[in-house]
């Protein structure tokens, strides 16, 4: 026995209901079926079994979706034409994902190739930050010597202030009697 289904709804496609569909079909032992978008809201099924196997698929079809599938409208009908093994729909399957995989990885190849360029353009700005960081290194051991030797130049000149006016403080004491 020979169906055809036509799904139509805002989403049944993009949402894995071709890979739902193709799944049952394997576990009711459907070897001739095929799921195919034909249009942006419609899937068409194609099914040849016993009598048993396409009734249980009809009911499927009828009362199971994927989770996220939106339909409007399941429409189950005779077919008289050739149906694809599974094997072939799944063959037809892949090639189509590869096709649309195809455009997507040639675009993340450019977009990549130009993320080598900024990183490479990263990476040269970064040595020359690498030789300013050094010279603002030398630059700083620069100032804390210079500080340094402030520091005990400082120091010497406090200490003689400090020893004059103790010298001065002892003479003004010894002239008043202190």
């Amino acid at each position: 026995m020979k169906m055809k289904a036509v799904i139509t709804g805002p989403m049944v496609q993009g949402v894995g209901y071709r890979v739902f569909l193709m799944h049952q079909a394997i576990i009711e032992g459907i070897e001739r079926f095929s799921a195919l978008n034909v249009s942006d809201n419609a899937l068409v099924v194609l099914a040849e079994a016993e009598e048993e196997k396409i009734s249980n698929l009809k009911e499927l079809l009828l009362t199971r979706r994927p989770e996220h599938a939106q339909v409007s409208e399941v429409r189950i009908e005779d077919f008289k034409g050739l149906v694809m093994t599974i094997q072939e729909a799944t063959a037809l399957s892949t090639v189509e994902q590869m096709d649309k995989a195809i455009p997507i990885l040639i675009s993340m190849n450019g977009r990549m190739e130009n993320m080598d360029d900024k990183l490479g353009r990263m990476d040269e700005k970064m040595g020359g930050m690498d030789e300013k960081m050094a010279r603002m290194v030398e630059k700083q051991e620069e100032t804390v010597d210079e500080v340094r030797g402030l520091r005990v130049d400082l120091g010497t000149i406090h200490a003689e202030r400090m020893e004059r006016m103790e010298r001065d403080i002892a003479e003004i004491k010894a002239k008043i009697g202190l």
